[in-house]
């Protein structure tokens, strides 16, 4: 992942938000053990990607369908990477099976319930996070389209029954984010998501000032010192000529990542002691991680 985010910070962080999906709705369909499992597949679904040429991976355009067809053999990579280089066959089969249609055969997969529970699960959130994201050839949608655009295609591409699941998932985590917190959170909220952006773009001096602005902002919010503390530090670090952009990149992911696990819940006031307990004792797989 730390070799992916370096090549591609963009297809990195999207590994990062597919895994959260994943773990947000296998937890009501998977025991603990397996929700772990599909945890990494989720991680590493897209690692195949460091085999395709910097000339297609980082086009800033509409790729040709010539390079479409070599773009899509980084499925193939990945399944070879995991093999060569992980021990679990049930992460391997979740990424090899995670493209397969649901009603129909496809490029030689098994379909319906012959598909691995975890690569449903996978394939719904890989393409709902596709399309909630801007790309260089076209804008995000809203989060309303993307679940009509997936149940449009259930019961041929996506399990339909999964789909519902995950709907009410996601729908569950807007809602804790909409009513959860105080009104005057919303700018910090705001920002987060510009950190994140300006990660995917590499964009050190907007991540310079958006960690001092964050830091800033805590200060405002009751109960948030704990990550006051820990937009400061990254803060000061960004000051360190000795720094490397990967090591700036793995401590911004984490309290990022770490802020979007506390979203999870309804109470603001455990806000600050679930980010600092996730901070304190690495807890946060995807986070440790990335």
């Amino acid at each position: 992942m730390k070799t992916l985010a370096y090549r591609e910070p963009g297809t990195a962080s999207h590994s990062v938000r597919v895994a959260n999906l994943c773990v947000k709705t296998a937890r009501r369909l998977l025991p603990a053990a397996e929700v772990h499992v599909l945890e990494a597949a989720a991680l590493l679904h897209d690692i195949g990607k460091i085999g395709i040429p910097d000339s297609i991976l980082l086009k800033p355009d509409r790729l040709t369908p010539q390079e479409w067809e070599i773009m899509d053999e980084h499925d193939a990579y990945s399944q070879e990477i995991l093999r060569a280089a992980f021990g679990s066959a049930d992460v391997i089969k979740i990424v090899e099976c995670h493209h397969a249609y649901f009603g129909k055969s496809h490029k030689g997969l098994p379909a319906g319930r012959a598909i691995p529970l975890g690569s449903r699960i996978l394939a719904i959130c890989d393409a709902y996070d596709a399309m909630v994201s801007d790309r260089v050839y076209r804008k995000a949608c809203s989060h309303e389209a993307a679940l009509s655009e997936l149940r449009k295609c259930a019961p041929e591409q996506f399990d339909p029954e999964i789909v519902e699941v995950f709907a009410q998932c996601v729908g569950d985590g807007l809602t804790a984010m909409a009513e959860g917190f105080e009104p005057d959170f919303q700018p910090v909220l705001a920002q987060l998501a510009n950190l994140d952006h300006a990660l995917a773009e590499s964009d050190f001096s907007a991540v310079r000032q958006l960690s001092k602005q964050l830091a800033q902002q805590m200060t405002q919010q009751s109960g948030l010192d704990v990550l006051q503390e820990d937009f400061a530090r990254l803060h000061r670090s960004l000051d360190q000529e000795s720094l490397q952009w990967l090591d700036l990149q793995e401590q911004a992911h984490e309290i990022v990542e770490h802020c979007r696990a506390a979203q999870d819940t309804l109470l603001t006031h455990d806000f600050c002691n679930r980010v600092e307990r996730s901070l304190t004792n690495l807890m946060h797989p995807v986070s440790r991680g990335f």
